[in-house]
């Protein structure tokens, strides 16, 4: 059975932000619930039933080939919410959104929210935005995935999901993050031994480990400044709305 949502749901950086009005207005409809790998919480094409706001969990916006696999577009942590087109006007939802790292999350009937827009202007106004966000950092892992060497490419994806959730440990294993960042699993394995030998990641059973961020970071791309600069960009602008 879901919880209700207590000072938790400050935790979500839009939902933090939210005017006192707002906030009441939305917490009765709010549900603390738990998010498990591999779920999916919106199918594309399908029409939006929740918005899920990540508290310390993970949401890949992915696409599918027709043989089901999958590939990471973009991803939303902490920073943001999946169902956020419903903000301006859409009914159903562009991509599969698929659980990537378990954790909580607080759920919001997409229903609720279009009911009482006028009286969610903030939150309107944040998504918005943030449907910009997730749209500059799809065009960034398109570019990266085009113009960037495996071990750039894998080096970014493991440092932007560190920014994006605050978390250091990856339930992760060698296929699973193949087919994130589009690459064979024997080239990413090889990646990952030589992280592993550089000091940089640690591997257990399907999970990977951050031992230097700051390591990783050297080994990506620029990507990974671009994605962190579009991020605090969207912070500041959300700051903006309530000053």
């Amino acid at each position: 059975m879901p919880d209700m949502p207590g000072e938790e749901i400050r935790n979500n950086y839009i939902l933090s932000l939210l005017p006192q009005p707002e906030l009441e207005l939305l917490r009765p409809h709010c549900e603390i619930v738990s998010l498990h790998m591999g779920d999916v919480v919106e199918e594309a094409r399908q029409r939006v039933r929740f918005m899920y706001f990540p508290i310390d969990s993970a949401i890949s916006f992915t696409g599918r080939d027709e043989t089901g696999r999958t590939v990471d577009v973009t991803v939303t942590g902490k920073d943001g919410c999946s169902g956020s087109c419903v903000a301006q006007g859409s009914e159903t939802s562009a991509s599969t959104a698929m659980i990537q790292v378990s954790g909580s999350a607080v759920r919001v009937p997409a229903s609720v929210f279009k009911q009482n827009m006028d009286s969610l202007q903030f939150l309107r106004e944040a998504l918005i935005r943030y449907n910009l966000l997730l749209l500059r950092h799809a065009v960034i892992s398109t570019s990266c995935s085009q113009f960037h060497s495996g071990e750039q490419r894998l080096a970014r994806w493991l440092v932007s999901h560190a920014h994006r959730t605050g978390l250091e440990a990856f339930p992760f294993s060698v296929r699973f993050l193949a087919g994130q960042v589009g690459q064979d699993p024997r080239d990413v394995e090889a990646l990952l031994k030589q992280f592993v030998e550089q000091g940089l990641v640690m591997l257990e059973h399907n999970k990977v480990i951050l031992k230097d961020t700051d390591g990783l970071r050297k080994r990506a791309c620029q990507c990974v400044e671009l994605t962190d600069e579009a991020t605090e960009g969207f912070r500041k602008a959300l700051k903006e709305l309530v000053a």
